[in-house]
């Protein structure tokens, strides 16, 4: 039973840590796209 629930933790700890790493890649994706082109427009006009 101990070794099943070991299992299960790291099993578990594993997908949410690939769970946090998707949601965090996803906004940081879009917080940098919004970022860029803003950052590109005021290259552009400065």
């Amino acid at each position: 039973m101990e070794r099943d629930g070991r299992s299960m933790t790291r099993r578990t700890l594993l997908i949410q840590q690939l769970i946090i790493s998707v949601l965090l890649f996803g906004l940081y994706a879009q917080h940098g796209e919004n970022s860029s082109g803003q950052n590109e427009s005021r290259k552009e006009t400065g």
